[in-house]
């Protein structure tokens, strides 16, 4: 009976994700290039995730993150900063560390393209309408 008892106890930690950690303001830091250098954290969520939002113009990135998370969003969004054309991209595994590669720094060419081309309906609805 204790040794069933001991089995119960340490169940819920052995089968919950486990996700790198870290966060960084560029692509010189070691959250980007070394992640094995960052601790992992047990997760309550079902993914891990790799996010980096950077400008499509300079190629600078601004914002990156690996870590834990409740949703998925796989691909690449262009947000409507028509300066510096600002791209948001997420990846997202579900095995113990899987988010250990850059990943979110692979383009989904169909998503940004979507994005782009609802972008350029909306302006195009505007201008008419003022018109």
């Amino acid at each position: 009976m204790r040794c069933y008892f001991t089995l119960f106890i340490f169940l819920p930690v052995s089968l919950s994700l486990r996700c790198l950690k870290c966060s960084a303001s560029s692509q010189n830091s070691s959250c980007y290039e070394k992640p094995s250098l960052h601790r992992s954290q047990h997760c309550e969520s079902p993914h891990c995730q790799v996010w980096k939002l950077y400008s499509e113009i300079t190629g600078q990135i601004y914002m990156f993150e690996r870590g834990c998370s409740w949703t998925c969003a796989r691909g690449c969004v262009t947000l409507a900063d028509m300066e510096n054309r600002f791209i948001s991209c997420s990846s997202c595994c579900e095995t113990d560390n899987c988010n250990n590669d850059n990943a979110a720094s692979v383009t989904c060419a169909f998503q940004v393209l979507g994005a782009v081309t609802l972008f350029t309906s909306c302006v195009r609805l505007f201008v008419h309408s003022t018109l």
